[in-house]
């Protein structure tokens, strides 16, 4: 219950990068967390990453989903996700590599080589900011 009960008041926002299975354990889990892929559907559409953007469309459209990701957490509410330019995460998840590639392959909207990108800018971000890394999404709660 104390694990529970710290995490619920300190953690908002958890990043962890495209194709590592965020969406199946939220369905598992069924936690007080929430799918930023649902929270922000207004502001990301499935389908944004099919279109060619320019950098500065990119940047802007992040920025945009960076201050809503500032307003969940102020709010109080704990958003799992990989949608973000600069905001900085309360924890970070990165599974390991050999299953985290067997899941990407499995879907045709990611690249790994896409995926190997964010993973990067995440781990950047950690050793920046000093956020912790968590190896799956279980020991979010435990």
């Amino acid at each position: 219950m104390s694990n529970i009960y710290n995490i619920y008041y300190i953690m908002s926002i958890i990043f962890a990068p495209p194709g590592s299975g965020k969406t199946t354990w939220l369905i598992k889990n069924n936690s007080y967390i929430e799918d930023a892929d649902i929270v922000l559907k207004d502001y990301h559409s499935v389908d944004y990453e099919s279109y060619n953007h320019n950098e500065e469309e990119r940047k802007k459209h992040y920025l945009t989903i960076d201050k809503q990701l500032l307003n969940l957490r102020r709010d109080g509410r704990h958003i799992l996700g990989s949608l973000f330019w600069e905001v900085e995460a309360d924890i970070i998840v990165i599974i390991d590599s050999t299953e985290h590639k067997k899941r990407v392959d499995k879907r045709n909207d990611l690249e790994w080589s896409k995926v190997e990108l964010v993973t990067s800018c995440l781990k950047n971000m950690a050793e920046k900011y000093n956020i912790p890394i968590l190896n799956s999404f279980d020991d979010i709660i435990n």
